[in-house]
């Protein structure tokens, strides 16, 4: 537990849990939802955000502080996804990028027409991408982005990474909306639930990948899995989420210039 509050909370900008709110339990990025509701039963635990793949959408305005911004440097986004239903054609599962020609500016993950997930992003000019294998429906997949200081790219499905590392220097950067279930075309929703994303303004490792996920068992970070039926370790998660109100609290102690008493 002291490995995930320690490795996966430092340079943390956002955790979207989904619990029943689209509020940014970690920092101040909450979200505003037109249509997408909450699942309690297909769920990590507790919900997941549910996308209707007709029009529902969640926006979270692009901070002042650039926080969310892919830009130029280290940057990481993990979640977890689930499609619904098969559908044909392409459809945006995540999206902050502006949509110029001849390629899109920032990044946008797509489910496309033979399930799989594609995770593309570009500077405006030209755009790179990485694809996963094909994927089953009604099936939960942990995803994970990471890009480090070098413009070196990898993309995780289940820990395991989908490809060869992508090199690039790309400037990323863009004041777009970030959102989830479409993209500023607002023509492609996707069917899916989303649960437990995770934004840091640092690269993953391996190790920091697997640890996200936990290999497909047990607890998660921020949740713990509901897997046959029954809730695992309780105690831990309950552990996790103090040690995470905690590191919260301390932040916010520390931007007020406040005395921590330990």
């Amino acid at each position: 537990m002291q490995d995930i509050a320690m490795a996966l909370t430092d340079n943390l900008v956002t955790v979207w849990n989904m619990d029943a709110n689209w509020e940014d339990s970690w920092g101040v990025n909450d979200g505003i939802a037109s249509g997408a509701t909450f699942d309690f039963i297909e769920a990590i635990i507790g919900s997941s955000g549910t996308f209707d793949g007709l029009d529902d959408q969640v926006t979270i305005d692009d901070p002042i502080d650039g926080s969310l911004d892919p830009g130029i440097g280290a940057f990481s986004i993990s979640g977890f996804i689930y499609f619904n239903t098969f559908q044909t054609g392409v459809y945006v599962c995540l999206s902050k990028n502006d949509t110029v020609l001849p390629a899109l500016k920032g990044f946008r993950m797509i489910k496309t027409g033979i399930n799989t997930i594609e995770f593309i992003f570009g500077n405006g000019i030209d755009q790179k991408s990485h694809e996963s294998g094909i994927l089953n429906v009604k099936t939960w997949y942990h995803f994970a982005w990471t890009r480090n200081d070098f413009g070196n790219a990898e993309f995780y499905i289940n820990s395991n990474p989908t490809q060869s590392r992508i090199n690039s220097d790309y400037n990323l950067s863009t004041s777009a909306d970030f959102l989830l279930g479409y993209d500023k075309e607002g023509s492609r929703f996707a069917d899916i639930k989303l649960d437990l994303i995770h934004i840091w303004n640092k690269e993953l490792t391996s190790e920091d990948v697997a640890e996200d996920y936990n290999n497909g068992d047990g607890v998660y970070f921020g949740k713990v899995r509901i897997k046959n039926g029954d809730e695992l370790s309780l105690k831990k998660i309950t552990l996790q989420r103090r040690i995470l109100s905690d590191n919260k609290k301390i932040v916010e102690s520390i931007t007020q210039n406040k005395r921590i008493e330990l």
